[in-house]
């Protein structure tokens, strides 16, 4: 029995429904597509059952977004608590004109907010989401301007994924604006969008004032760079100042970012930056630092000296930083000081047994670190390193170590097998 078969009867077994992934259902024509989207609009209008509804990859017309939608407003007795709208209707970014992006927008505020009235004339509404997702559609800053009205008021959203589009200052304006008073949602990410130094001092004031949101995502999104491409750490600065007020923020993620001084006339300013976001907030408790080229830089034992005296701190990711051996000597000394970190993440750096060494130190004094994952993604180590005999050695320090740590890593592993095999099976299954 097909999947829009049983969303159509309502199989309470069926509570996750996601259609049009291309790895899985290939490309629709448009007339496939229409018959289908029909069909899952007559059964969102009386299904009970679903929780979660998810379209991801095949571009749907405006016309069809629309019914979608109007089909679960008009089911008062629908469930869904997550919706997935991804890659969806990216493309219309350049086949409409600016008062269609409105009309779109307006679809989009539902989602957080529709009165409708029911048989009774009774008004209800439709749209209890916890969880919204609308990555990847090519989202612009007119389509935000009359979407996020209704976030302000809206009591129910708690995870809201706004990465991967075309929003720039003022979309994150019209979203500051609307989380300084919304007092539900936690998680945001708006990584991938063109928010430069400009839209970071935006949220940093928003910080300032929001007691809610507990992670912030804004990887990729040029935050040390303003609107004409040069190198600005004005927004990164207010975003560090604003941690010394907020006590809330919990997870911030500013990975593939550039934030590395390289370019940067000014590196002593960078130095005190870098010291600040270490030291200055009392609720940061993970931080993603990866693809910054922060490795080899004249800043990084900043990092890692301001990381010996953090307590707050329990979860670092400094993964894809090309940090060498003296990089990786100086985290070894921050975390024989550090007792509060128990996550540490260094993949896709440079690493042989000198460094491996270094790493293994670690557990000399540290008793709290208890994930630590560490080599290639995208490639085994070269057998010369993995058949040293120091290798092992040294592997299996930190194995017995990280399980005197309570490590999850030896669970993972399945059971007693070399080191080599432990070594590649690991990262194989999950990280390539």
């Amino acid at each position: 029995m097909s999947l829009i078969k049983r969303l159509a009867d309502n199989d309470v077994t069926l509570t996750s429904f996601t259609y049009g992934h291309e790895k899985i259902y290939g490309l629709k024509t448009p007339n496939e597509l229409m018959v289908d989207i029909k069909q899952i609009c007559n059964a969102l209008k009386t299904n009970t059952s679903l929780k979660e509804l998810k379209f991801v990859g095949n571009y749907i017309p405006y016309n069809l977004l629309e019914d979608i939608i109007d089909s679960i407003a008009s089911n008062e007795n629908n469930n869904i608590t997550k919706i997935t709208f991804k890659r969806t209707f990216r493309e219309i970014e350049k086949k409409i004109t600016d008062e269609q992006q409105v009309k779109l927008s307006n679809l989009i505020s539902k989602l957080f907010y529709s009165e409708q009235t029911n048989s009774e004339g009774k008004l209800y509404n439709p749209f209890k989401l916890t969880e919204l997702c609308l990555s990847s559609n090519g989202i612009t800053d007119i389509m935000l301007e009359q979407s996020f009205i209704p976030l302000k008021n809206n009591n129910s959203l708690i995870t809201l994924d706004l990465s991967s589009n075309l929003i720039k200052t003022e979309g994150i304006k019209l979203i500051s604006d609307a989380l300084e008073t919304n007092t539900t949602l936690t998680e945001l990410n708006l990584s991938y969008n063109k928010i430069y130094s400009e839209g970071l001092i935006i949220l940093s004031n928003l910080l300032k004032v929001n007691h809610t949101l507990l992670n912030l995502n804004l990887a990729g999104s040029n935050v040390v760079f303003n609107k004409g491409g040069k190198r600005d750490f004005t927004g990164l600065n207010e975003l560090v100042n604003s941690l010394k007020i907020n006590k809330t923020l919990k997870g911030l993620d500013l990975s593939d970012n550039e934030i590395g001084s390289n370019g940067f006339k000014h590196p002593s300013i960078l130095k005190e930056l870098f010291t600040n976001l270490f030291t200055v907030s009392s609720s940061l408790t993970s931080l993603n630092l990866s693809k910054n080229h922060i490795g080899h830089d004249i800043v990084f034992p900043q990092i890692t000296d301001a990381l010996a005296s953090n307590t707050v701190l329990k979860s670092l990711d400094l993964s894809e930083n090309f940090l060498y051996v003296d990089d990786n000597k100086n985290i070894s000394n921050a975390l024989m000081k550090n007792t509060t970190l128990t996550r540490l993440i260094l993949l896709n750096n440079p690493i042989n047994v000198e460094i491996l060494q270094y790493l293994s130190n670690i557990f000399d004094t540290n008793t709290t670190l208890t994930d630590l994952k560490f080599g290639l993604l995208d490639r085994q180590l070269p057998e010369e390193i993995t058949d040293s005999p120091l290798f092992n050695q040294l592997m299996d320090k930190i194995n017995k170590q990280l399980q005197r740590n309570k490590s999850m890593i030896t669970q993972q592993t399945g059971g007693n097998i070399s080191l080599k095999q432990y070594y590649n099976k690991f990262y194989n299954k999950y990280y390539m």
